[in-house]
C-alpha cells in the first residue's frame, strides 16, 4: 500500500481537493477509500482554511449536507459552508 503525505500532493494548493483529503481520512466520517488518520484529516481541514477565503460561499462539496456530524451547521435550505464544516471538524478533532 502506497502511503501518501498532503504536502507532497496536488491536494496541498487546491482548496477543495485538500478538504476532501480532510473528509476522506476523517475517522468520524463513514467515507471508504482510505485508512482513517485524525492527523491526515486534521491537516487536510487546516490546508483548506488556510487556501480559502473566510468569505467564500462554497458548498455542499461530497454530500457534506447529508452527513449528520455537519446537520447543525445547515442554513434553512439545507447547505453547509466548507469553511464551516472544516473549522468544526478542526474543533472537534483538536
Amino acid at each position: 500500500m502506497t502511503d501518501y503525505n498532503l504536502s507532497e500532493s496536488e491536494a496541498n494548493y487546491i482548496a477543495i481537493y485538500s478538504f476532501a483529503w480532510g473528509l476522506w481520512h476523517d475517522p468520524d466520517l463513514n467515507k471508504t477509500g482510505c485508512a482513517k488518520s485524525k492527523n491526515k484529516a486534521l491537516e487536510g481541514y487546516q490546508r483548506f482554511v488556510e487556501l480559502i477565503d473566510e468569505n467564500s460561499s462554497l458548498k455542499n462539496r461530497y454530500g457534506i449536507n447529508n452527513l449528520a456530524v455537519f446537520a447543525t451547521l445547515q442554513d434553512s435550505d439545507g447547505n453547509v459552508k466548507v469553511r464551516a464544516a472544516s473549522q468544526a471538524r478542526i474543533e472537534a478533532l483538536s
